[in-house]
């Protein structure tokens, strides 16, 4: 017995897989994502299609295809001394249908992943920091419908509660957030002008656009001073 045990405890050290689980990301989605975390691979996400069997020889009803993305950061170890470790946290809205999916390395120096998709495309984006250790959703009147995670600060340090919300910035409108079901992170700004130009600086995480107004003169406004208001009337 004690044999066993031991050789079970070895087999579990050297297991490279950390997390294998099947999440539905949007309502929408014809089948389930596949989220692997396997020691010495970047975090890998498969997306399934379904298959059709037949009746003398029924099969799995769907097959895989991993999703190519930029977040490449190697996971290292496996959390054996950071139990309970939840990988992947799914997210519902109010109705309790599925509106994406964050998933959390096992260690720090990779970024966290929020998984968002709309008409079966799935869409990656990276968290900030790369320091996250949890991810749990959180209805609160502080953050409204925000989040709660843990960040580990390093140094032996123990890790920091955090809530946060939706990122937003000056000038959306109320309630109006980052929509996160696009290739990039976006949010609409009705603007009432004319666009003509735009210029970034990638580098200072600036943007600028030129924009003109329309202005109509009413034709009963005159478009100068009159006579009365005019300082140099006398030489009229």
């Amino acid at each position: 017995q004690h044999l066993a045990k031991a050789g079970e405890a070895e087999d579990e050290a050297q297991c490279p897989v950390v997390c294998a689980e099947l999440i539905q990301v949007d309502a929408e989605d014809l089948g389930p994502s596949l989220v692997m975390i396997v020691q010495g691979r970047p975090i890998l996400i498969y997306r399934s299609f379904p298959q059709k069997g037949t009746a003398s020889a029924p099969a799995f009803p769907y097959q895989f295809c991993i999703v190519e993305h930029d977040f490449l950061g190697m996971v290292q170890a496996t959390p054996h001394d950071l139990r309970p470790y939840q990988a992947v946290s799914a997210h519902n809205d109010a109705k309790g249908r599925p509106v994406g999916v964050v998933v959390v390395p096992p260690h720090a120096g990779i970024p966290a992943l929020w998984l968002a998709g709309r008409r079966n495309q799935l869409f990656i984006h990276p968290l900030p920091g790369d320091r996250h250790r949890g991810f749990a959703a959180l209805s609160a009147p502080c953050c409204g419908s925000g989040f709660f995670s843990l960040l580990e600060p390093g140094s032996g340090q123990p890790c920091v509660a955090q809530v946060s919300g939706h990122a937003t910035v000056e000038g959306l409108l109320e309630g109006q957030t980052f929509d996160l079901q696009q290739p990039i992170p976006c949010a609409s700004k009705l603007l009432q002008r004319t666009p003509h130009v735009m210029a970034t600086k990638p580098d200072e995480g600036l943007l600028g656009l030129a924009v003109s107004e329309l202005v109509i003169e009413a034709p009963d406004v005159a478009a100068g001073p009159n006579v009365d208001e005019d300082p140099l009337s006398e030489d009229w």
